[in-house]
């Protein structure tokens, strides 16, 4: 089977973003008298932001929606040095398009979001569709993101490779490494 289109996540995929995301949620916690360091910061944005801003609700006093405001307001406006794609990704992102495939976006950011690393990146002409949460579209789990890049490059439901059918093949990347149909990571090429 040839593949002709990929579908990324951002955070944990493409750009080790957890630096950055944790980096400010100390910032908010802090502003909200509360002490928590880096590392217990990741072990709960590492399950999801919900998840941390529920942790982190009754040790500061706030509700977890006034944490989350104020991480939003912090995230707003300026590009992180911290949240930088993980080593070969820009090359493997150019490789891709050069083959005459088509790389997306499905993440739980919001597209400008994603969109702004992207341009400071030089990567975003690479990427065909960038999906994430806006009106109408859910978070993942919900399949909404992937249906969109489907309804957009105009490919069926039906059709092979596409989640649902005898030979989808979804394969989760972790840490900037795709997974290989076989559930193992595929040796890397020599890059020039």
């Amino acid at each position: 089977m040839k593949y002709t289109d990929i579908a990324w996540d951002f955070d944990g995929a493409l750009y080790d973003s957890y630096p950055n995301i944790n980096a400010d949620l100390q910032y908010v916690l802090r502003q909200f008298g509360l002490e928590a360091s880096l590392e217990e910061i990741n072990e709960q944005t590492r399950v999801t932001q919900a998840h941390a801003f529920a942790h982190f609700a009754p040790l500061c006093g706030r509700p977890a929606e006034e944490i989350k405001k104020a991480f939003k307001e912090r995230k707003e406006g300026y590009l992180s040095d911290l949240c930088q794609p993980y080593p070969g990704i820009p090359e493997l992102i150019r490789d891709i398009a050069a083959a005459g495939m088509r790389n997306h976006i499905c993440s739980n950011k919001a597209p400008e979001n994603s969109k702004k690393y992207l341009d400071r990146d030089g990567l975003t002409p690479y990427f065909d569709v960038i999906g994430g949460v806006m009106p109408g579209i859910r978070r993942k789990p919900e399949p909404d993101m992937l249906q969109l890049v489907l309804r957009t490059r105009g490919i069926k439901n039906s059709a092979p490779g596409v989640p649902g059918t005898v030979k989808a093949h979804i394969i989760p990347p972790k840490n900037g490494q795709p997974a290989g149909g076989n559930g193992q990571t595929p040796p890397r090429r020599n890059r020039r």
